[in-house]
């Protein structure tokens, strides 16, 4: 799973709007399982995140990033990436890099290349100085027509 202390910082830190704290526990602990990859506990508690808080868009991005990058091939499922990653840039009113980049991620694992590529230059442009050359290396695998793997 990608680096997300910076996230977790602001989020725990600072909270989020219209987002309970048992939403927060649930994506929290999604976030420790996805990290010693127990992916389908991680699953199970950002669904449960989601189901307490539908509008909270974090773990909507999580489960987008597993469903589309997962290192294990049996959770990895580009449809249903695709669906939880636009919702989660529905939420966050286009203006998250790191929710742009997932769906773009989304996208290449469902084998829609062209769009891939779109939405990945879209979040390079809004990413900070810091994410642009991972942002770079995702977006010329798209170009070469491959999906981005967790390792």
């Amino acid at each position: 799973m990608r680096n997300l202390l910076p996230v977790i910082f602001v989020f725990f830190s600072f909270g989020t709007i219209g987002c309970g704290d048992q939403a927060k526990d649930h994506f929290g602990r999604g976030v420790e399982l996805g990290d010693m990859g127990e992916h389908d506990k991680a699953i199970e508690a950002f669904k449960e995140a989601i189901r307490l808080d539908p509008l909270f868009p974090d773990p909507l991005n999580q489960l987008a990033w597993i469903y589309a990058t997962c290192s294990d091939a049996d959770f990895r499922n580009g449809k249903q990436a695709v669906v939880y990653a636009t919702k989660a840039c529905e939420l966050s009113e286009w203006t998250d890099a790191l929710i742009i980049d997932t769906l773009a991620a989304a996208l290449a694992e469902d084998g829609d290349f062209e769009k891939a590529i779109e939405w990945q230059e879209k979040a390079l442009l809004l990413a900070p100085e810091d994410q642009r050359s991972a942002c770079e290396a995702q977006l010329n695998l798209y170009k070469a027509g491959k999906p981005y793997r967790e390792e």
